[in-house]
């Protein structure tokens, strides 16, 4: 710098350039499940995955530990994950998100299908009945009695 008086004067700077800061996402899965049959169908929601800038990927798979396992699986491109035709078993699903940076992420969550509950069956065979002699035999109606199954 030169003043009007003729008076020079220098110094310099250092510049720094930085990225700026981009965390890898954080998937999740959303909490493990319970299905007790016959209801075998469940939506899974990722949606509570998170990124500093934008999720751009949500990618659903039924992890190797299911191996032999075959359910209905709709939307394994999205953050909710449909699944039907469950049969019993345990099932261990692997969510990856990818945000706008390529980085990723994994969760899993794992999906119990329960065999259906089995109660007694309930028994009824109608209203009390009196023999009086000489009678020595009458019909009961068992109709009303009831089973889950």
């Amino acid at each position: 710098v030169l003043d009007s008086d003729g008076v020079e004067n220098s110094t310099t700077a250092r510049v720094i350039v930085t990225k700026p800061v981009d965390d890898p996402p954080v998937a999740d899965a959303g909490p493990n499940r319970v299905v007790t049959l016959p209801h075998n169908n469940i939506t899974l929601n990722g949606n509570q995955s998170r990124d500093d800038h934008m999720i751009v990927k949500y990618e659903w798979s039924l992890s190797v530990d299911s191996k032999g396992k075959v359910p209905v699986m709709q939307g394994m491109q999205s953050p909710c994950l449909q699944l039907s035709a469950m049969p019993e078993g345990d099932y261990t699903f692997q969510l990856t998100v990818t945000d706008s940076s390529g980085q990723r992420s994994s969760a899993e969550v794992t999906v119990l299908v329960q065999p259906e509950a089995n109660r007694p069956p309930v028994a009824i065979v109608g209203p009390d009945k009196e023999l009086i002699s000489p009678v020595e035999s009458t019909t009961l109606n068992g109709e009303g009695s009831t089973d889950d199954q």
